[in-house]
């Protein structure tokens, strides 16, 4: 269980956060709807440890956020930024090894390469695998930081705007496949979207933010209500 506890950030006079509260479930995916400069990607910052909060907790399974190692907090999570841009000069299959960084050693073993191929093949991106990173897409920057964060099997996986380079079928496939994957191996996962049409699609759980407070937490049922459907997302 993730849980998020009275969590307030701010930068100068502005409030980033305000009391948020909530929990997040084992095997559940988690999507963060509201307009735009609202807190969902700060929120997502925040719980994989890169904001520190001006106030609230962070605990997972029984550890505090605060009382943790950063690098040991983030090894249980997959983050995929909003931000697909790379300036290392890698190939794709370097850019998914990078997500095995804290278990690489002097050199990639068997394993470890043929676990990098299988998450590049089952996002669509195995014939990509040696090409350099800046000679592809967006979208398949994406979906390649999608197959990083596959290659950690992380207990959380962190996704911001994970398909807001891609077209219909990729953002179908990378969706279906976090959603199967949360579910089969038990993982929380936490994505925020714009689309609602794909948030009542995919998520169990949707949080609707705005100006930093947590407004509704439930069911697409629930909480995609027609003042939601109408909002400046």
């Amino acid at each position: 269980m993730l849980e998020i506890r009275n969590l307030h950030l701010a930068a100068g006079e502005q409030v980033l956060l305000n009391g948020v509260s909530t929990r997040f479930e084992p095997g559940r995916v988690h999507a963060i709807i509201g307009p735009n400069g609202t807190g969902k990607s700060t929120l997502l910052r925040t719980v994989f440890g890169e904001n520190k909060p001006a106030g609230g907790e962070v605990w997972f399974d029984g550890i505090n956020q605060a009382s943790c190692k950063g690098s040991t907090w983030r090894h249980l999570f997959g983050y995929m930024p909003q931000d697909s841009h790379i300036a290392a000069d890698l190939s794709v299959l370097e850019v998914v090894l990078m997500g095995q960084m804290d278990r690489l050693g002097m050199r990639v073993s068997d394993s470890q390469l043929t676990q990098a191929l299988q998450a590049l093949d089952s996002v669509g991106l195995l014939h990509l695998a040696h090409r350099p990173i800046h000679a592809v897409s967006g979208g398949q920057r994406q979906l390649c930081l999608f197959a990083q964060v596959l290659l950690r099997n992380p207990r959380v996986m962190l996704l911001d705007e994970p398909v807001s380079a891609l077209d219909l079928k990729h953002q179908m496939v990378l969706l279906e496949q976090a959603r199967a994957l949360t579910r089969e191996r038990g993982w929380i996962t936490i994505m925020v979207l714009h689309d609602l049409n794909l948030t009542a699609q995919f998520a169990d759980i949707i949080l609707a933010l705005s100006g930093g407070r947590l407004l509704a937490c439930g069911s697409p049922q629930k909480t995609l209500t027609p003042q939601a459907d109408s909002g400046p997302l």
